[in-house]
């Protein structure tokens, strides 16, 4: 349960330093090591997400000469507000995802630390 209120926490942007995250995770049990490699992969991730900007993404449009100004104008805001709704849903998507492939990355990293001190 920990693992869901830290990460939607992290989706809605309320952690937003590695003291806050190590102080989250150590009060949540969590030791040195992994909350060494939790703060790597949100590095990461913050790295690869921020390096997805919607803004800079266009279209060329061409419209016969002569459309009137209004109509310009009409068209312009139906595109503006599009492309805003699609940036929203850009974000939410991407970092739903994000989150889920932290998690899965934390998990993993569990796991093969238990399966290294199994063999041991």
């Amino acid at each position: 349960m920990a693992d869901v209120i830290y990460l939607e926490k992290f989706k809605k942007g309320l952690i937003d330093s590695n003291s806050e995250l190590a102080d989250m995770l150590k009060s949540n049990g969590a030791d040195q090591e992994l909350i060494d490699f939790v703060e790597r992969k949100v590095a990461e991730l913050m790295e690869r997400i921020n390096s997805y900007n919607i803004e800079e993404y266009g279209f060329p449009l061409s419209f016969p000469v002569g459309t009137p100004d209004e109509n310009l104008k009409l068209i312009a805001e139906q595109i503006d507000n599009a492309m805003a709704d699609l940036g929203t849903k850009f974000q939410k998507g991407l970092g739903d995802l994000s989150v889920q492939w932290l998690l899965t990355e934390i998990r993993a990293f569990q796991l093969e630390r238990q399966l290294s001190d199994i063999s041991e």
